[in-house]
């Protein structure tokens, strides 16, 4: 069982955003949560969930249970998309991670969720167990007469789920990723208290054998020489690779993972941002800015193999990704139709070389979401970002209409409090947003902004935060600066 994913440290490469979406919260306003102090022991329960596990200082995974009158949070509910019962056969495994979320000189310390849905026969003494897979992991059965990972058996590629998960965290999930085709994702927060809730359908998932399998944890490599013939899998944080023509089987899978930073950039980057796709293989998504070509991506490195285990048919991928508003309101693009045909571009990169391609947008409420032609696999990297003219907003009368209203806000100046050395507080403490626009936060000076917080240094200095909103249907945009005195 993989407790920690080995990805995590990929979705840093989104520093140059430090947006964050407001539609109602994001973040909580308590410190982070002690997952020890919030379950019992699976040692000293024999299991009974929810439970935890410890596996290290400062790093705790917590077994999730089925929601029900006793437990109403650290469990998940599981259902049609519909609201009616899945087969009795389908069962889910679900867990949350809380990894070094109290220690702050960690970059990816933070909260890792994730589902796994299996099929378990009604004969034969099966039964579901705890194992799963993560990311980097080859999709597999649960070991012996367990779990299977192909849900085809009780469902049908038509047949959508919905899944549900309660925990508590600091922030709705920054990066996540759903295996399903037609997936979307949804957050909400109250305190410390996270929902996520997903629906899609099964995808068919390609998977090549275990010997083709490339193992992150005993070979991985940056290497980009490698040939890695007839491979598969993730040798890198900066690539995947799937040079396997022909998958060893194929299964109607679905499961997930999402990902809530706490440190740093990254858990500044606007929430929620999520990718729904049939990838065997993933990175979370990144964030990355071209300053030469004054372009920003969100990006997703995908593999699977080519061809489903047939032989014969063309193994066809699905790719959807949300751009939240903080995301939209960074990259300067208006929420209409008009501005993000011609501000957003979709491309598919394969081998080093790119191919563009027409997305579909689909407006929603807290952003937008990005859908995608059919794609075709070995490893695409699949991005969707600006075009060079959404830069040029003086001279493009599509990008002259997309500029947010951040950028000619009002500027209010608001007196502030001290703050001690190596001291923390609330930037909502300092600065108070009102209604629901967009928030983003600047500071100049060597205080730092760490999750929801501002962090003062070691030493004596003046400090400058800037907090800018963005304006709404009810509301104007502003921007109001406050000077922080750190003694």
């Amino acid at each position: 069982m993989r407790r920690f994913l080995v990805l995590v440290a990929v979705a840093l490469a989104a520093v140059g955003v430090v947006q964050v979406a407001t539609n109602g919260p994001t973040q909580a306003a308590d410190p982070a949560p002690y997952y020890e102090n919030l379950t019992q022991s699976c040692a000293t329960t024999n299991y009974v969930k929810p439970c935890h596990n410890r596996d290290s200082d400062d790093a705790y995974f917590v077994h999730m249970a089925e929601c029900s009158g006793s437990v109403s949070t650290f469990c998940f509910t599981a259902t049609k998309a519909d609201g009616s019962a899945l087969p009795s056969t389908i069962k889910f495994i679900a867990g949350v991670s809380a990894y070094k979320v109290h220690t702050a000189s960690v970059d990816i310390a933070g909260y890792e969720s994730f589902v796994n849905a299996f099929y378990v026969p009604p004969t034969g003494g099966a039964t579901i167990g705890r194992e799963y897979f993560g990311a980097s992991d080859r999709p597999a059965d649960q070991p012996g007469n367990q779990g299977k990972l192909d849900l085809s058996p009780a469902l049908l590629a038509s047949d959508s789920i919905k899944i549900v998960l309660k925990y508590k965290t600091t922030a709705i999930p920054q990066y996540s990723v759903l295996v399903a085709d037609g997936g979307s994702m949804d957050f909400a927060i109250t305190g410390q208290d996270v929902t996520v809730t997903m629906e899609g359908k099964p995808a068919k998932v390609a998977i090549e054998t275990a010997a083709q399998h490339i193992n992150f944890d005993t070979e991985k490599s940056d290497d980009t020489s490698k040939s890695w013939a007839d491979r598969c899998g993730i040798p890198s944080m900066k690539f995947v690779v799937c040079n396997v023509d022909r998958a060893a089987t194929d299964a109607l899978a679905f499961y997930a993972r999402t990902k809530t930073f706490v440190n740093g950039f990254a858990a500044e980057v606007p929430s929620p941002i999520w990718v729904s796709t049939n990838a065997t293989y993933f990175h979370f998504p990144t964030i990355k800015i071209d300053e030469a070509a004054k372009t920003k991506n969100l990006e997703v490195k995908t593999a699977a193999p080519h061809f489903l285990a047939d032989g014969a048919t063309l193994h066809e991928g699905n790719f959807t990704a949300f751009l939240p508003n903080g995301v939209l309101a960074d990259w300067k693009v208006q929420k209409t139709e008009a501005a993000l045909k011609s501000l957003l571009a979709g491309s598919i990169e394969k081998a080093g070389k790119a191919e563009t391609v027409t997305p579909t947008f689909i407006i929603a409420e807290n952003g937008v979401k990005v859908v995608f032609p059919r794609i075709s696999y070995s490893a695409p990297v699949l991005k969707v970002g600006t075009t060079p003219a959404t830069a040029n907003t003086t001279t493009s009368t599509a990008a002259a209409t997309a500029t947010t209203a951040s950028t000619s806000a009002p500027t209010t100046t608001v007196a502030g409090p001290s703050l001690k050395k190596g001291k923390s507080t609330s930037l909502r403490a300092l600065i108070k947003p009102v209604g629901s626009g967009a928030v983003s936060w600047r500071v100049s000076g060597s205080c730092k902004v760490v999750g929801a917080k501002l962090v003062a240094p070691a030493r004596a200095t003046t400090c400058i935060v800037t907090m800018r909103q963005a304006k709404t249907a009810k509301s104007k945009a502003t921007a109001k600066t406050l000077r922080v005195v750190v003694s």
